[in-house]
């Protein structure tokens, strides 16, 4: 966008000025004449919704870059800004009619992801990422359920539980604290276009992790569902539902990917709008199908870039160009449902939550980076591209509310909370590992133009 940081203020404060005037002249003076009994003015409503919210969240982006911030940065705080918490220019159910935008964005992203992990890299680094991801994954949820534990007469979920049934929800509030955030992670990476180990091995770990995580948080519900209706017993059925989730993704992302082959290689027209089809109705076909959709379109992604005998490379350009709008649109939805009500009420907890996460990350990516023997500049700032969180860690935190009632209702408020803070600090704090790794573009071109020179 040209113009300097203050011309991008400007636009940013005259859309807030326009679309507050234009519901004020509706609201005032043009609704209360309208029979709203037919639904248009809502449908109205969240289209200028939509519209104002993806230029406000876009110009927010480019103020966020012009400060050496990610793009991502600035869509969050646009959505939050915004949004019910804050300014209440959109409501909650303004956000929620947005939300379907999310199924779209996060197929563009785990379909970009899937196309970035390249055997080469796996064979390269696949040990490096196994260690670091065991440890981290090991110490966070060893520190966070062992600390749950020490003060657990202040902690909500676990205060008056008996012994053994709060060990139970210590281990589920642990598990799905280990999650991290794919969608923050390839999104970031996608914006800043960087290369190296930090990059690669960050890339790997939080890919990698989705599955064993999701793997983890079910076997502690499942447990402590058992412990605290004991009637009930070990639900088998709820590991072989979670096994064909995760294992049946793979097999139906790699079906996705083969017809998207055939497609390139009789068609091989159109690709965005097939990009569009394509993503639309993988979201349909996973939901149909019981299937985790992220990693089914990572499958599907994998396959088309990696096993595929007609180049893919056509088909990843054309769903990166349409990457920006769908980011613009997820992380601004995401910064709208932020919940800052959660988040003032639990902040002494959540904010030592997330320290605490943060530390046992620290140690476990530096214990695992040791031990695979990986480039300093991994073992000092891998850590920091783990830290966000966002959709998986609220699904699994919404997965307990359903399993286990009142105290999974305390553990997903308590996320809400954490989820927060994590989505405001963790895209800070991994541009900051690749700009101090010498990973970001403007970094590696440095030395090549300095070794053209010499």
């Amino acid at each position: 966008m040209p113009g300097g940081l203050g011309t991008r203020l400007a636009i940013a404060l005259s859309l807030l000025g326009s679309v507050v005037a234009i519901r004020f002249v509706r609201e005032g003076f043009v609704v209360p004449a309208l029979d709203v009994s037919t639904g248009a003015t809502g449908a109205a409503d969240s289209a200028m919704a939509a519209g104002f919210l993806f230029l406000f969240a876009f110009v927010l982006g480019t103020i966020a870059e012009s400060l050496k911030l990610p793009r991502i940065t600035g869509y969050l705080l646009g959505g939050l800004l915004v949004g019910p918490d804050v300014l209440g220019i959109l409501s909650t159910d303004n956000i929620a009619d947005l939300s379907v935008v999310n199924g779209f964005a996060i197929g563009v992203i785990a379909f970009v992801a899937g196309a970035e992990l390249r055997p080469q890299l796996l064979r390269e680094r696949g040990g490096i990422i196994l260690r670091i991801l065991v440890c981290e994954i090991g110490v966070v949820f060893v520190l966070l359920a062992a600390v749950a534990l020490l003060f657990r007469a202040w902690i909500p979920f676990l205060a008056g539980l008996p012994f053994g049934a709060a060990v139970a929800m210590a281990f589920v509030f642990a598990s799905i604290a280990t999650v991290h955030s794919p969608a923050v992670t390839i999104a970031l990476l996608n914006e800043v276009r960087s290369g190296g180990p930090v990059t690669s091995t960050t890339l790997g770990v939080v890919v990698v992790a989705d599955v064993i995580v999701v793997l983890l948080a079910t076997l502690s519900i499942t447990g402590a569902q058992s412990v605290l209706s004991p009637e009930g017993g070990f639900d088998l059925r709820a590991l072989g539902a979670i096994g064909w989730e995760l294992i049946g993704a793979l097999l139906m992302g790699a079906l996705l990917g083969l017809l998207i082959d055939v497609y390139l290689r009789r068609v091989g027209a159109r690709l965005i709008i097939f990009v569009i089809f394509m993503i639309f109705f993988g979201h349909e076909l996973a939901d149909v199908l019981h299937v985790e959709y992220m990693l089914f379109m990572l499958a599907a992604g994998f396959f088309v870039e990696n096993i595929s005998p007609v180049d893919g490379e056509p088909l990843i350009k054309a769903i990166q160009s349409a990457s920006v709008p769908a980011y613009v649109m997820f992380f601004s939805v995401a910064g709208g449902s932020i919940h800052l009500r959660e988040l003032a009420t639990l902040w002494p907890i959540a904010l030592g939550a997330v320290a605490l996460r943060a530390g046992g990350l620290w140690l476990g990516t530096r214990i695992g980076a040791e031990w695979a023997r990986a480039e300093p500049e991994v073992k000092r700032y891998t850590w920091m591209g783990l830290v966000s969180q966002a959709g998986v860690a609220l699904g699994l935190a919404t997965v307990a509310t359903r399993a286990l009632g009142e105290y999974g209702g305390q553990i997903q408020t308590m996320f809400l909370a954490m989820i927060a803070i994590h989505e405001i600090i963790g895209p800070v704090l991994f541009r900051a590992a690749l700009s101090r790794s010498g990973e970001l573009p403007e970094q590696t071109a440095q030395p090549r133009a300095a070794a053209a020179h010499a």
